[in-house]
């Protein structure tokens, strides 16, 4: 599963690569951050044992960026969250779950707006089949992250 070459190729932000988008990329980011969410990085390092250096060789990373991911000053990209995943052996969901909790958040307010979007057009034909069949996908999305 893991080569255990230096991953640090795979940190570049690939945000860069989708110039068009990166702007409300990286405003939702924003907001996400501004609302300081919680990581467990520091706890299941500490109850490892390992320093912050320790995690940043075996990241290809350095112990400042560990930090700032440990204290939520920065977000780590998708690889570098899913390299503590492999090195905790706990999913990204439980390490970073108070950015999970703001995502959720995040995204039930946008369902919401796109509900109340949708339900506001009116029409006939092939348009009125595919704005039903939105709402009845986002009626189940609702359902589903209101049970977890």
């Amino acid at each position: 599963m893991c080569s255990g070459r230096n991953i640090a190729h795979l940190v570049r932000d690939p945000l860069d690569s989708y110039p068009i988008r990166k702007r409300s990329i990286r405003t939702f980011t924003d907001q996400l951050m501004n609302q300081n969410p919680g990581n467990y990085l520091r706890a299941h390092r500490k109850r490892s044992g390992l320093t912050q250096q320790d995690i940043a060789a075996l990241l290809g990373s350095d112990a400042g960026t560990v930090s700032r991911f440990e204290w939520s000053h920065s977000l780590p990209s998708l690889p570098l969250a899913l390299a503590f995943e492999v090195v905790f052996m706990v999913p990204v969901s439980q390490l970073f779950s108070g950015l999970r909790e703001a995502v959720g958040h995040s995204i039930e307010q946008r369902l919401a707006n796109l509900e109340a979007e949708l339900g506001s057009r009116s029409g006939k034909g092939p348009r009125a089949v595919i704005t039903a069949k939105k709402l009845e996908w986002i009626m189940e999305r609702r359902r589903i992250l209101t049970a977890v």
